[in-house]
């Protein structure tokens, strides 16, 4: 039997792993579907008329007959961006129906509601009374910035969405709701949002095996196994150990000189990427038993080893002097 040594492979990643960041992503929250209001929600509110919701193709804000109209929107933006993420850029686009040029204020909403409920009796001041921002509607399509606010929705914040609200009998602005039949013209959450890094797979596992062997027999090890993303391989080392270039399986055959520790380098790519692997091989081999003749005191304990040799080398014999045949002592002859 060939003695038994012990290999122990140490696999230290020396280089850090570099982690790829991803460019913005940018979303656009807008209702697509005619039936269901999805992730958007949107009515009116009639001071004339306390008890009507408003729900139509149409959203009004300003003085209508002799009274005013106020609209709310909303937007679910956790369908898109989840918590902690940060939002660079956050816009409400509306379509302009047609306008006189008034200031119209953005107010946040401080209720929940859904679309088929608000009136004027039940919801007409349920906002904040400091307006988030302000702008003035032109013909076509106007873009409000409203950053600060989704991210406090983003950070954990109620998000009951904002209201659209003019100085009292002033003549109004109407905006294209939901409902209209041309989605282009619908209203519209558009974000940018900042994609955290994403960690890209390690070459190399930092998996620490212990590995056995035998002095002469052929030593194989995939570290591919340990590489799920590298592509090649090459090893510096002087001991004649080599890696497949393609399959990174190590191989080596050591023998009784190569007792000791080894320290190998293994490169390791993905094309793109390089590390490099610290590679620590400890060797350890058993000695032979020698078992020779002996008539000094211990000869049982060798004789024992002859007996246990014979059994696999007949050929090979050794015996003490004292074993082999002595003749017969003479004996008288016989009387007459």
């Amino acid at each position: 039997m060939w003695p038994v040594r012990r290999l122990v492979l140490v696999l230290g990643l020396i280089s850090a792993l570099s982690a790829a960041a991803n460019g913005p992503r940018r979303v656009t929250l807008q209702r697509t579907a005619a039936a269901t209001p999805g992730p958007v929600q949107d009515c009116y509110v009639w001071q004339e008329s306390p008890d009507y919701n408003g729900n139509s193709d149409t959203l009004y804000v300003g003085q209508v007959g002799a009274t005013d109209k106020e609209s709310f929107l909303r937007f679910d933006v956790s369908s898109e961006v989840a918590a902690g993420q940060v939002v660079v850029d956050a816009r409400l686009v509306l379509g302009v129906m047609g306008t006189n040029g008034q200031p119209i204020r953005v107010h946040e909403v401080t209720a929940a509601w859904g679309e088929t409920e608000p009136t004027w009796a039940t919801f007409g001041a349920s906002y904040a009374s400091t307006a988030v921002t302000q702008f003035t509607p032109e013909a076509g399509r106007v873009s409000v910035p409203l950053t600060s606010l989704v991210q406090g929705w983003v950070d954990g914040k109620p998000n009951h969405g904002v209201a659209l609200v003019q100085d009292t009998l002033t003549p109004s602005t109407e905006f294209f709701s939901s409902d209209h039949p041309t989605l282009s013209v619908r209203p519209a959450l558009e974000l940018v949002i900042d994609e955290p890094p994403a960690p890209e797979a390690p070459l190399v596992a930092s998996a620490v095996p212990a590995l056995e062997a035998s002095c002469g027999v052929p030593f194989l090890y995939p570290l591919q196994t340990h590489a799920p993303g590298a592509t090649a391989f090459s090893v510096s080392s002087d001991d004649g150990v080599v890696v497949g270039a393609a399959s990174g399986e190590l191989s080596w055959t050591p023998d009784r000189t190569d007792r000791g520790s080894h320290e190998w380098m293994v490169q390791v790519s993905d094309g793109a990427r390089q590390d490099a692997l610290r590679v620590q091989v400890e060797v350890r081999c058993s000695e032979p038993l020698h078992v020779g003749c002996s008539s000094a005191p211990g000869g049982a304990l060798a004789m024992l080893g002859v007996a246990l040799l014979a059994l696999r080398r007949p050929q090979a014999r050794c015996r003490r002097l004292s074993e082999w045949p002595r003749p017969s002592p003479s004996r008288p002859a016989d009387g007459p």
